[in-house]
């Protein structure tokens, strides 16, 4: 299993690499989607977080997947990636730690 902190990691290089420069939310909804289709499949999530070189394992993966589409559509469409994409997401998708965690 994947915890928190792993993710927090992982969503944090996310934060950094897509908000380095003012990018408005709807560019960088397109860079995500890779094929156009008006949805961030899980396939351009994953083929974008590698040309930014964010590697993860099947089961970060998988856990992010989870965190961006709690419904399991298979995709992230629009409203929901720009609800989950924000400079704070490893802080918004995530609860902070408990002081047991820390």
């Amino acid at each position: 299993a994947v915890d928190d902190e792993q993710m927090r990691k992982i969503l944090k290089k996310i934060e950094e690499r897509t908000f380095a420069n003012e990018t408005k939310i709807f560019q960088l909804f397109r860079q995500y989607d890779k094929d156009g289709d008006g949805y961030v499949s899980y396939n351009d999530l994953e083929t974008h977080l590698s040309e930014m070189k964010i590697w993860m394992s099947q089961p970060e993966f998988g856990r992010l997947t989870q965190l961006l589409d709690p419904q399991h559509k298979g995709h992230i469409d629009y409203n929901r990636f720009s609800e989950s994409f924000t400079p704070i997401m490893s802080q918004k998708l995530i609860a902070p730690p408990t002081d047991e965690e820390t």
